[in-house]
């Protein structure tokens, strides 16, 4: 049965304390006294697109933003499919299209000719670079923050304009683990590529201790935690803006990439039976599939698991944000059992809608879940826990699933913008004071 008490956030993560608060408030003072700053962002993905991921994108937009209401200028570079400058509100935007010029050169190079992936990943993080250099002669930058993912910031490191801050979106060899991937030629570049840029930067934060941890200690690289800025107030109106989306049935809802990493074998090999449990449950997953390493793709996967209960389940594939929350909204239980994960921008949105989250153990969820308060978290590999708590939590008394639901979106009030915007407001200062030589 699950275990449900009143308790509060481990006090590391705690907001509203009277010390907490007054550090808050001389960060405040301190960052305020500083001269606004002019800071690029570079990413593989941003929402002014036609494909994005969603997590990365959607904590850049937050982060720009969070900026630019403080009176700095915060300008994005994105990888697109053509060039040009568009404007995400006032935020500029540069759409950088991969040069096939340098791509087919790097295709041609002894080590890369066999490699497109890699080719492409290098002619991106080139063409970031030089779209970057060109605007900095324009006007300078004082800081730059690129991410980490697919080193699209090698270049920018190697040879920075500006001091580098790289924002640790993932870490390459425990997701490869996580898919069950095999390590290949093309992917040891590519993860050494990443750790490089990490090297070669000024600075290294990532959002969750869990990642900042494992890349102190396996590659010695010193990395900050740094909280993401999330805004409550901007994700209602958002959701305002979204269509109601009625179902005829109440559903269970895993949301995010349908893959190994994610848990979605996990709650395959359970599906059956919880459905068999709950005649009046459907499940709903929604997401990009993904393949196993046989190559079968986990829709197929998921529905031969299902078995006689494959009309209760329902996959969608990709769809449009403002068409996903409604159903993120609507569902009764959100579950997200992965393996590895990095304070997801998942999770935070199902809590900020008030669901009740089931979630791991060991993959970053304790930083914004304590179990049985605003949440459940499962042990990893534990397929009889995962089956459990998913029935139990299925079954919560309306008052209990909805005080929970509170729970989970108050306990994010510690990520507001206006709290966690600073100590990055922070370091951005602290390295735009160094010189490039000096980086």
């Amino acid at each position: 049965m699950l275990t449900m008490h009143a308790a509060a956030l481990p006090s590391a993560d705690e907001a509203s304390s009277d010390s907490d608060s007054l550090a808050t408030r001389e960060l405040k003072v301190e960052v305020s006294a500083q001269s606004p700053l002019h800071v690029a962002f570079l990413t593989t993905e941003y929402p002014t697109e036609r494909f994005f991921a969603g997590g990365l994108a959607t904590y850049l937009r937050r982060t720009a933003y969070s900026l630019h209401d403080l009176g700095h200028r915060p300008e994005v570079f994105t990888i697109s499919h053509e060039n040009g400058t568009v404007k995400d509100g006032e935020i500029p935007v540069h759409r950088v299209a991969r040069c096939q010029k340098t791509f087919q050169a790097m295709t041609k190079l002894p080590f890369l000719w066999r490699y497109n992936d890699l080719a492409l990943l290098l002619a991106n993080a080139w063409s970031l670079a030089s779209r970057l250099r060109q605007r900095h002669a324009e006007l300078p930058f004082d800081v730059v923050q690129t991410a980490n993912y697919r080193a699209c910031g090698l270049f920018t490191a190697l040879r920075p304009v500006a001091p580098v801050v790289t924002r640790v979106s993932s870490y390459e060899p425990m997701w490869r683990e996580a898919y069950a991937w095999p390590i290949t030629g093309p992917q040891r570049l590519i993860e050494r590529a990443e750790i490089r840029q990490c090297r070669s930067s000024t600075a290294i934060y990532a959002p969750s201790r869990l990642i900042a941890d494992v890349l102190s200690r396996k590659e010695r690289i010193p990395t900050r935690v740094l909280a993401p800025p999330y805004d409550l107030e901007s994700f209602d109106a958002k959701v305002g803006c979204c269509k109601a989306s009625p179902r005829p049935h109440p559903y269970m809802l895993f949301f995010g990439t349908i893959g190994r990493m994610k848990g979605c074998d996990r709650l395959a090999e359970i599906l059956s039976e919880l459905l068999l449990r709950n005649p009046e449950m459907r499940f709903l997953f929604v997401g990009r599939i993904s393949q196993r390493p046989d190559g079968e793709r986990y829709d197929s996967y998921i529905r031969r698991y299902a078995g006689d209960f494959e009309n209760r389940v329902e996959i969608l594939s990709e769809i449009r944000h403002n068409e996903l929350l409604p159903l993120v909204a609507n569902a009764r239980v959100v579950t997200l059992p992965s393996r590895i994960d990095n304070l997801p921008n998942a999770c935070m949105e199902a809590m900020a809608l008030r669901r009740v989250v089931v979630a791991t153990k060991d993959a970053s969820f304790e930083e914004l879940i304590s179990d049985g308060w605003n949440g459940f978290l499962v042990p990893q590999d534990d397929h009889q826990a995962l089956l459990e708590t998913l029935h139990d939590a299925w079954h919560l008394p309306p008052e209990e699933r909805s005080r929970m639901g509170d729970l989970a979106r108050e306990s994010l009030q510690r990520l507001a913008p206006d709290v966690t915007i600073l100590p990055l407001l922070r370091l951005f200062q602290e390295v735009s004071q160094r010189s490039v030589g000096s980086c």
